[in-house]
């Protein structure tokens, strides 16, 4: 993960379609968006508040 220059957050995930792009406006964005594809346990965003 890492913020760009206009603020936004990216992670690249490699997975079976091969690579994709996930970008997020802040770090819980991002966070969640990856939790909802399952490639962060859901339980890893417990302590994000709204």
């Amino acid at each position: 993960e890492h913020v760009l220059s206009h603020g936004i957050f990216e992670a690249e995930w490699f997975g079976p379609n091969g690579s994709e792009i996930i970008e997020g406006h802040d770090g819980r964005e991002l966070a969640l968006k990856l939790a909802e594809r399952g490639i962060i346990p859901p339980d890893a965003t417990d302590d994000l508040t709204d």
